[in-house]
């Protein structure tokens, strides 16, 4: 099932236009999944997972995200929220990942 059959709320143009927001700047490695969720009131909740660097630190992370939901928000003015939920990305060759690939760096 393709990104677009599950988010029905959004034309597919609309959902590309979301999809490059989030992609378009260093942030985000890839989108891994995307919902669009109509509220009752016709706004739009965007929820996605989205792959981060592994070699962030969480606190860069937290507002990596505040950037790219302000993209979102620019993208599609029907979307009111946006839920990004971070996964450490690797790429999907990678036969060592690095041990950041499943914990974020710390803070401190």
């Amino acid at each position: 099932m393709s990104a677009h059959d599950r988010n029905q709320a959004l034309s597919a143009s609309q959902l590309d236009a979301i999809i490059c927001a989030i992609e378009k700047g260093p942030e985000v490695r890839e989108v891994l999944d995307i919902r669009a969720l109509p509220t009752a009131s016709g706004e739009l909740v965007i929820a996605a997972h989205i792959g981060v660097p592994h070699n962030k630190a969480l606190r860069d992370v937290t507002a990596d995200i505040a950037r790219v939901a302000q993209r979102v928000r620019e993208a599609e003015a029907s979307v009111v929220h946006v839920v990004l939920e971070p996964e450490i990305f690797v790429e999907p060759r990678s036969t060592e990942p690095p041990t950041e690939a499943f914990v974020f760096k710390s803070s401190d």
